[in-house]
Formats: C-alpha cells, structure tokens, sequence
C-alpha cells in the first residue's frame, strides 16, 4: 500500500504573502529606490519627489531640450530612450552630475571622484529610478508642439473652401435643353 509523502517534510506551512509584504511591494513600485555598492559603500539612488523633478528637468531646461529632438528624430529609425539619452552625458556632464548628486545625497564631487565603471553603473541605475520623470516631461513638450502645429495648420487653411463646397461654373448658368 502507498503512502503519501508530505512534500514539505518539516511540516512549515508555505509563505502566503501577507498585508505587509504586499504593501511594501505597492511601496516598491511607488518608490523605487535602488542600492548599490559604490566606492566600497551602499550607496541608495532615490527617486525624486515631484518637486524635486521639476527642479531637476526645468531647472536647466538645454537636457530637456535635446532629449526632445533627439526623441522626436524622424529619420524613421527606432532607438531606444537609454541609448538616446546616453549620447547626451557629455554634452551636459555638469548638469547630470548635479541631478545624480541630488539622487544620491551626496555632492558632485563625491560623483566625480567615481572611476568609470561605477560611474556608468551609477548613472544606470539613476536613470531607472529617475529616468520617467524626463521621459514624461518630453511627452509633455511634444504634445504641446504637436498641438501648437495643429491649430497653425487648421487656421492657415481656414481660409481655403470647404472640401465639400464647389465653385459654380459658367455650365451651371445654362438653361436646359428640355
């Protein structure tokens, strides 16, 4: 005769998430900040509050505009927003070890005294945890260009005629044959 063999011989019942452990997951997600080990540290890259964004993206406004042109490429190739933002790091370095500074609390010249590797893993992770707000503030800055160049393009031609509106010819003053 068979027996059944309990799979868990030690009897500990299986891990149920619990109110908690769900909670600090929604927490995860609404702030998801990330530790890293830099410099022989754990360093945590925090996500900015709202303010703190508007700051950061407004503050110098030169990142936020060339993230938009290069976004907005119509070259018609696709490329990816870390790859595209990326080509940006020299061109603004102070700026972004500011905004890294601030995600870090620490001072620009703690991010600067990073060697290259921990200084690519740092600003990876930075744009992880921060990289929606910029993302979001260029689909803001789009949409408004895109709506600015609607209503030029619906004004300017406002004073064409009507699809449906024909000009009457000289035919239509013709009486008819019958």
């Amino acid at each position: 005769m068979a027996r059944k063999v309990n799979p868990d011989p030690i009897g500990q019942p299986i891990h149920k998430p619990s109110a908690v452990d769900k909670t600090a997951d929604e927490l995860q997600v609404l702030k998801p900040d990330i530790t890293l080990t830099l410099g022989g540290e754990s360093i945590t890259v925090h996500e900015y509050d709202f303010w703190t964004s508007m700051d950061i993206v407004y503050g110098q406004r030169g990142f936020l505009d060339d993230a938009v042109e290069l976004l907005t490429n119509t070259s018609g190739e696709f490329r990816d927003a870390w790859e595209a933002i990326r080509s940006l790091f020299g061109r603004h370095a102070a700026y972004l070890k500011r905004a890294v500074a601030v995600a870090v609390e620490r001072d620009v010249a703690w991010v600067e005294s990073l060697g290259p590797r921990e200084t690519d893993a740092l600003l990876s992770t930075w744009w992880a945890v921060n990289g929606h707000f910029f993302l979001h503030e260029a689909t803001v800055v789009i949409q408004g260009r895109l709506t600015r160049m609607r209503l030029a393009g619906s004004t300017s031609s406002s004073s064409s005629p009507a699809p449906d509106s024909e000009t009457p010819t000289a035919s239509a003053d013709t009486p008819n044959d019958s």
